[in-house]
């Protein structure tokens, strides 16, 4: 399972949707009616699952699903190449 579909897989999870039924563009807010707590769990969530640290000026920026696929990804690749 790549990056994107296990960021997908943990917000169907916390949102109780279909995988499917997310896209990149999909807004935390405006589609999922997220509130500000929910997105917070789902960042603890992700930071757990991936092993990475979302700093607190990153995780304002987090406004879709792309936004926090981007984000893992650029958070895997920095610390793969640290090894």
């Amino acid at each position: 399972m790549n990056i994107e579909e296990k960021v997908k897989e943990i917000i169907a999870d916390q949102f109780e949707i279909n995988t499917e039924n997310i896209k990149l563009t999909d807004r935390f807010i405006e589609d999922f009616s997220a509130d500000s707590l929910t997105i917070i769990e789902l960042v603890v969530d992700i930071e757990g699952i991936f092993d990475i640290t979302i700093p607190d000026e990153a995780f304002k920026k987090i406004k879709t699903v792309g936004d926090v696929v981007t984000m893992v990804m650029n958070k895997k690749s920095v610390f793969n190449g640290q090894d």
